[in-house]
């Protein structure tokens, strides 16, 4: 509750403003790459203060010189990339060298503190929480680089979990291609358990991903991939994701036809209710039915309760109907069989019991309102006889 409000006073934030300065090299034809420093800041007013302004009219002048061509609007260009890379090593916090391929791969470095005691005191403040500073200041560069270089296409962009910064080290250089294998599968099975159709189409992503870069892998010459069965796994997910596809189409095809026969049935209701009223009205005036005018007496008095609990009662239905599940004869088979087995045959018992109690009881209370529509609806038939 108070660190929002210190932090506003005291102008204090958790965000640290991250700083890219990169190049390519190679050709477009060619596995080039781009390389350079993601540089951190500790606060924006340090940002802003030393370089901010400088870097910013050197970006300028390199994309006003965009249009021009020929080796001296390179060395130009060049040389303006050069003295803003320049002012940023040298007024960023902490520096961190990164090498992106074409293929994707990425390869940072272990972060350069600017002065000794600022490192002392990191490290310091990591241990005391067991962190690794070495480890996840390179991490969150990593998510930095990708978040402005990858167009999330199969998980949230706001998701961190799918694969994270693995470490290297000098008995096993390759190691971190088997935990990104890993990894991705963990994330595929992961997707496929939910069952939805979008968690299964992002699974399928996700294993073309991982096939792609075990084949990106395996041209470098890395034989420690491990082995799964791929094209079952997409088989099953396929399989999987078509069920899914064919039961939300029937759904949809349910809740189509069950609201057609509600707006059938509403229109006949209203339609029957209109001609019965004009029916009963004139007992009603002349005196000849005095239950039935006591009731439409009540009704009158009672409608807005009436109406509210006629609305409640159609709401419900209406969602019972259009998104309850099915019910098919072999369920009904089905919990007969469970509750035989059960032995609830006593509950069961119970339950028609206390069903006829209410029933009966309902009749009992509206014996004359039943009595006198059923005079009602006996002259009716006559009259048609």
């Amino acid at each position: 509750m108070f660190q929002p409000i210190l932090h506003y006073f005291l102008s204090l934030r958790g965000n640290l403003p991250f700083v890219l300065s990169a190049r390519s090299y190679g050709s477009p034809e060619q596995d080039y790459t781009i390389s350079g420093n993601i540089c951190i800041y500790l606060s924006e007013q340090r940002w802003t203060q030393n370089g901010a302004e400088d870097v910013y009219k050197l970006i300028k002048q390199m994309n006003d010189r965009r249009l021009f061509s020929g080796e001296s609007n390179e060395d130009l260009t060049y040389k303006y990339w050069k003295d803003a890379r320049s002012i940023i090593r040298k007024s960023a916090d902490v520096c961190i060298y990164f090498k992106l391929f074409r293929t994707g791969e990425v390869f940072f470095s272990r972060p350069v503190f600017k002065n000794k005691e600022l490192e002392t005191n990191t490290v310091a403040y990591a241990n005391k929480d067991g962190h690794d500073s070495s480890y996840w200041i390179p991490n969150q560069s990593y998510f930095f680089l990708r978040d402005i270089c990858h167009k999330h296409q199969h998980h949230d962009a706001h998701s961190d979990t799918i694969l994270v910064l693995q470490q290297r080290t000098l008995g096993d250089l390759s190691g971190w291609r088997r935990n990104v294998i890993y990894s991705l599968h963990y994330n595929i099975i992961s997707s496929k358990r939910f069952g939805d159709g979008p968690s299964l189409v992002r699974s399928l992503g996700i294993l073309g991903y991982c096939e792609s870069f075990k084949k990106i892998s395996e041209r470098r010459g890395w034989t420690g991939a491990p082995e799964y069965n791929n094209d079952a796994l997409k088989q099953s997910i396929e399989s999987r994701a078509r069920e899914v596809g064919l039961l939300e189409s029937d759904k949809d095809g349910r809740f189509g036809r069950n609201a057609a026969r509600i707006g059938l049935f509403l229109g006949f209701y209203g339609i029957f209710v209109a001609i019965i009223v004009m029916m009963v009205q004139p007992s009603i005036e002349d005196g000849t039915a005095p239950q039935l005018k006591k009731f439409a007496l009540a009704v009158s008095l009672h409608f807005p309760e009436i109406s509210l609990a006629l609305v409640v009662v159609g709401a419900i239905v209406s969602l019972m109907i259009l998104e309850g599940p099915r019910i098919e004869a072999k369920n009904i088979r089905r919990d007969l069989f469970e509750v035989v087995n059960a032995r609830r045959t006593g509950s069961m018992k119970l339950f028609y019991f206390l069903s006829s109690v209410i029933a009966i009881s309902s009749i009992y209370v509206g014996r004359d309102v039943i009595r006198e529509a059923w005079d009602f609806l006996s002259q009716l038939v006559e009259l048609f006889q």
